[in-house]
Formats: C-alpha cells, sequence, structure tokens
C-alpha cells in the first residue's frame, strides 16, 4: 500500500508539522485516520518510522490500531483506523455514571501497561486522547511515540507531570501521573489545581494538597494522591498497580459533570431503555446517514405508540356523542342534538302520520 491509496476529506486537526485527516481507503471504501508527519531530517525520518513499525508489529491492546505508516515526499504518514465511539472528554460532557467511569479508566490502565511494556511512553494522557470503539472498549490515541520528535515538550497543561512541564525527562511515570489527572477529572468537577492568575489547569507544586474527594471515594484518595506525586520517586512503580487498586472498587453514583440534569436524564434514564439512533457511513457519499437497525426498531415502535394517541383521540371525537358535541362547540361539525332534529323534521315531512 502507499499514500496514493487514501483519498484525503476532512482535516480534523492541525499543528506545527502535523496534519491530521479523515481519509477513505480507494478501494475498499473504508474509513481511516491519516496522520502526516513533514519531515526531511533522515535520522528523525526513519526514528519515527521505526517506532510506529514497532507498534503495529506488537498489536498493543487498548491502543489505537495503526494499519500502516510509510514515507512520502513532505515526510511520514500514519494510517490509524477511525473509531466512531466519540471521546472520553465528550462522555464526560454528558455526565456519566461509575461503571462507565471504572471500565474506561481500567482500559486506559491496560493500554499504558503494554505501551510500557514495550518500552514506550504516552506522554500526553487526558480525556480528549481516549476513544471508543465499536465495543466500547477505551483506546488510547495520539502518543508522542507518533511525533516527529518523541523528546519534544509537547503536553497538556493540567494533565501533563511536573517533570513533564519543567522540559526535564519523562519516563512511563510521568504516564502515571497523568493517568491520575484523567482519574480526578472523571470523579470530579474539574483538574485540582488553577493557576492563580489565569485559573487555567497546572501541575501539582510541592505545597499542594490534593482536595478531598467525596466521602464514598476515601478509597481513592491515598491512591490518587499517590498517583499525583510531584516526586515520579514516590508514585506507583507500575500502572498495573493501579489497576488493581481500582478494579476493586464498587461504587453507584453519577459524577458531577457540565451537563444539566436534563441531560443527564435523557443521557442516563432514556438512552438506557431506548437506544439513541446511531449514524454509519453508507450510501453515495462517506458522510451519508445510516441508522443502526435495532436502534431504529426501538425508535420506530415508540413512534407507532405515540400515533396511536392521537389515532385514538380522533376515533372519539368522530364516533362518539360527547365528541361530536365538543367538536360541534368548537366550531367544527354540527351538534348530534341538531344533526337528530333535523332527521327527525325530515321524517315528519315525508310521512306525516
Amino acid at each position: 500500500m502507499s499514500f496514493s491509496d487514501y483519498k484525503l476529506s476532512n482535516l480534523l486537526s492541525a499543528s506545527e508539522g502535523e496534519r491530521l485527516h479523515l481519509a477513505e481507503h480507494q478501494e475498499s471504501r473504508e474509513l481511516f485516520v491519516l496522520r502526516l508527519v513533514e519531515l526531511t531530517d533522515d535520522d528523525r525520518i526513519n526514528g519515527l518510522v521505526e517506532r510506529v513499525s514497532q507498534v503495529i508489529e506488537l498489536g498493543l491492546p487498548n491502543v489505537v490500531a495503526i494499519r500502516e505508516v510509510g514515507v512520502y515526499d513532505e515526510g511520514v504518514y500514519i494510517v490509524s483506523k477511525h473509531y466512531e465511539g466519540g471521546t472520553l472528554s465528550a462522555r464526560l460532557a454528558r455526565g456519566i455514571g461509575f461503571n462507565e467511569v471504572q471500565r474506561a479508566f481500567l482500559d486506559v490502565c491496560t493500554g499504558l501497561s503494554a505501551l510500557h511494556q514495550a518500552g514506550l511512553n504516552h506522554g500526553d494522557i487526558k480525556p480528549s486522547n481516549v476513544l471508543f470503539d465499536e465495543t466500547g472498549m477505551a483506546r488510547l490515541s495520539d502518543g508522542l511515540y507518533l511525533s516527529s520528535d518523541e523528546s519534544a515538550p509537547k503536553f497538556t497543561p493540567g494533565f501533563a507531570s511536573p517533570e513533564q512541564v519543567a522540559g526535564r525527562e519523562i519516563d512511563h511515570r510521568s504516564d502515571i501521573y497523568a493517568a491520575g489527572a484523567v482519574l480526578f477529572r472523571l470523579i470530579a468537577t474539574g483538574l485540582p489545581w488553577l493557576n492563580a492568575a489565569d485559573s487555567q489547569p497546572r501541575a501539582r507544586l510541592p505545597s499542594d494538597e490534593l482536595p478531598p474527594l467525596p466521602d464514598r471515594f476515601n478509597e481513592l484518595q491515598p491512591v490518587i494522591d499517590k498517583m499525583l506525586a510531584v516526586s515520579p520517586e514516590k508514585r506507583y512503580t507500575t500502572i498495573d498497580e493501579v489497576r488493581t487498586l481500582v478494579e476493586t472498587l464498587e461504587v453507584g453514583f453519577v459524577p458531577p459533570s457540565e451537563s444539566s440534569p436534563v441531560d443527564l436524564i435523557t443521557t442516563q434514564e432514556l438512552q438506557a431503555t431506548l437506544p439513541p439512533l446511531t449514524f454509519a457511513r453508507g450510501g453515495l457519499a462517506a458522510g451519508s446517514i445510516g441508522f443502526n437497525l435495532a436502534s431504529l426498531v426501538h425508535w420506530s415502535t415508540v413512534i407507532l405508540v405515540l400515533l396511536q394517541i392521537p389515532i385514538a383521540i380522533g376515533a372519539f371525537l368522530v364516533t362518539d356523542v360527547r365528541g361530536k358535541s365538543l367538536l360541534a362547540q368548537i366550531g367544527i361539525g354540527e351538534s348530534p342534538a341538531l344533526v337528530a332534529a333535523r332527521r327527525n323534521a325530515q321524517a315528519l315531512a315525508a310521512d306525516p302520520i
């Protein structure tokens, strides 16, 4: 395969030296995400191709699947599978329960463990870099191992470790810090520490205390505190330790989020019994709409039931004497009593005896 096998469509994101496009394979018509990394230095090109090839060969669990990597005239292209399940940040915005939070976080831990065992760091763990596949499994995306320079100072404030923010060398413990920030974000209203000047998220300082979690999360308090330790030496040694601790928790709740109570009810209760209509690629163009069959059946049933209400009301108004009287009062049709009187008068006129 080659770069020319793909037809670029939507530009998903762009940064210095990198672009992310939605792309369609010319032959199979499958959708992929195509990352274009602009490079001219042969050593950096070879290094990036080598790292990505390692990820492809290992087939890491809970990490976005990469189909291929290659060189084109402006640098390196990387083809990843396109997932339509959305991001963890989008699910946070709508409001999610602890069971879903727990499953997603355990998937993140599994993906990080696989990366670390392969000798790779992710370097940019945050909710928007967690995607969901068609089965609901969470997968890590956009790690620094996909960047032109793995040591480049690329990070997200609030999730990046203190050593990463300071520009020092990072290892797997920096990912553990970021995972701790994600876990805190999943069960709280925001990130724990903000700049005084602009209220923007920041990394933990030696003088910072972890804000208290709700009582029902007492077991998590020391776990997150250790994950978010300022010194890497005071954090957990492996992400597997964290996974084991979180896996044993049993908490039922809906965490605070930016969603209104109405949004939470719609998401949590209505969609629990009535699956939302889902959109899928199909038809004449990549963006055309196709409905999930099970979802369509559910909603069709609901619509048919709702349609019975006006039909029943209409039948009552048209056939029942009281219904006809009601219609006559609002100027629709004649009063049943008036109709009966007229018919009696016509009968008497035809046969006066």
